[in-house]
């Protein structure tokens, strides 16, 4: 628990800890929320000696929110749980408390140990000490003699939402005011495919207007030669309506590697083989 000097003025221990135990405490709370950790990286991020502050450091850089409690024994129990606490290793438990005075700068004189505090009743205290990846049950009066008076609270930070599209802008509408913009971007690109589109309409406005020459000509006057050169038409406008729907096609798939619209519509509204 903490000490008091002279005039009654809270005094806390300066805690000295050792890099396993502070890669210990932030690998498990990195674990118990399924967040990647690094032990070595960790290290080198931060070199000793390690102190409390150390784990504030540690914690925040990993993205933990982390508070610092001063608290007695008995008041773990109204912390949120799981938390970090400090503990007296058992080798010092005979030391003095006016040792501990002592010792603020000198961690050779008390060593301290963090633990995951994981239940906290009235009749038992269950927790991980640093090193073990056993639970221990300690009685209230053991863990209090035990207990330095400093626990952490850590809660992982809650990250930004990520909106790419903007959906979640203040104000945000939907309609075609973004995609109005990226078409225009790209006016070539869209000027040959309308070109070669209204050619492919215009060329098929001459089958109709072909089978009613038949019919007027042929049928009519049962002149073979108009007949030939007829077909020699008709099919030199399906071979070229034919290649020309085949360019739009071959445009488009080439653009649509290199242009981010129409990559964007294609992942977002993908064409089945059936067109459903």
């Amino acid at each position: 628990m903490p000490w008091f000097g002279s005039g009654g003025r809270q005094f806390t221990p300066a805690y000295g800890f050792s890099v396993e135990d502070v890669v210990w405490s932030m690998g498990s709370f990195c674990a118990l929320n399924r967040k990647p950790f690094d032990p070595g990286l960790l290290a080198k991020q931060f070199p000793p000696p390690y102190s409390a502050d150390s784990l504030i450091h540690a914690a925040r850089a990993l993205g933990f929110k982390i508070k610092r409690r001063e608290c007695a024994a008995g008041e773990v129990t109204a912390l949120n749980l799981p938390c970090l606490v400090v503990l007296r290793a058992v080798e010092t438990l005979d030391l003095p408390a006016s040792a501990g005075k002592g010792a603020v700068g000198d961690a050779s004189q008390a060593r301290w140990r963090p633990a995951i505090v994981i239940q906290a009743g009235d009749d038992v205290v269950v927790l991980f000490e640093a090193g073990s990846n056993t639970p221990k049950s300690l009685t209230p009066a053991e863990f209090s003699a035990r207990f330095s008076g400093t626990a952490f609270q850590l809660a992982l930070a809650a990250s930004p939402l990520k909106d790419p599209d903007g959906a979640l802008a203040p104000g945000a509408r939907f309609g075609f005011h973004w995609f109005i913009p990226e078409l225009l971007k790209h006016r070539q690109v869209w000027r040959d495919v309308l070109v070669a589109s209204l050619i492919i309409q215009i060329l098929a406005l001459g089958a109709p207007l072909f089978t009613q020459v038949v019919i007027d000509k042929v049928v009519v006057h049962r002149t073979h030669s108009t007949l030939i050169v007829i077909g020699i038409g008709l099919a030199v406008f399906m071979v070229f309506s034919a290649l020309l729907s085949r360019s739009i096609v071959v445009l488009l798939t080439k653009k649509a590697a290199k242009y981010g619209p129409v990559r964007w519509i294609c992942s977002r509204f993908p064409l089945s083989p059936t067109g459903s």
